[in-house]
């Protein structure tokens, strides 16, 4: 119940904030509430530090699924948006597949998740730099803008 009743409340806000500021401080509300969330699993022992995991998790949830509907044509433009989002979509399939193992082979190794969970945190901290660093590409009516092209003397 909390994890549907934050992510239907964070859905909503997550639209108004993105109008409002952009999609990449969003992007990385988003991330920095999955990074809290994943440190405050380690630290869950009852009811109420579970409804607190939830409430953080479904958030995140659902605001990184509100931005994905944005986020691919902000930076890449409308132009090349089937192929951007097609080849996203396959790497996070292939992530969905593989993602799972280390944690089982960490947990075999280890006896217990907390290593695993801990490393997997890193995921959403490298997400948070590479927005911060990442332009959106220039595009025109044509597509993404190329630099201009100057002619070679005698030609045309």
């Amino acid at each position: 119940m909390p994890f549907a009743a934050a992510s239907a409340v964070s859905a909503v806000v997550s639209g108004f904030l993105i109008d409002r500021w952009g999609p990449r401080p969003v992007f990385i509300l988003a991330m920095c509430l999955l990074i809290a969330a994943l440190g405050w699993l380690q630290l869950v022992q009852g009811v109420p530090a579970a409804i607190v995991y939830a409430t953080a998790l479904g958030s995140s949830s659902a605001i990184s699924q509100t931005i994905s509907g944005v986020i691919w044509a902000h930076f890449y433009g409308r132009h090349g948006l089937g192929r951007i989002q097609g080849s996203a979509m396959m790497i996070a399939i292939a992530g969905a597949a593989i993602g799972p193992l280390p944690l089982a082979l960490l947990e075999q190794a280890s006896g217990n998740f907390q290593l695993g969970l801990l490393l997997m945190t890193l995921l959403p901290a490298v997400a948070v730099v590479s927005m911060w660093r990442a332009r959106p590409v220039r595009v025109g009516a044509e597509g993404p803008v190329s630099p201009p092209r100057v002619p070679a003397a005698g030609s045309p």
